[in-house]
């Protein structure tokens, strides 16, 4: 029987790398997403009624929308 030290089923082998993926680039790609976010609610905002209704929301969704937090999506 194979030993399961370092096996990819092992527990070790099976949660280590998930612990450890963080990375400099992912976090700089997740503050990208976080201000390109804010600035689509932004400009959600500054649509006038008849516009939002072409879209198919209302002002009380793109309120709604507009008040989420930066890192909710």
């Amino acid at each position: 029987m194979a030993s399961s030290k370092g096996s990819p089923r092992s527990a070790a082998g099976f949660f280590a790398p998930a612990v450890f993926r963080f990375s400099f680039t992912n976090l700089f790609e997740r503050l990208l997403d976080w201000q390109e976010r804010s600035s689509q609610r932004i400009r959600l905002m500054e649509l006038d009624d008849r516009m939002l209704r072409d879209i198919g929301l209302t002002r009380a969704d793109a309120i709604y929308e507009f008040e989420k937090s930066r890192w909710r999506r």
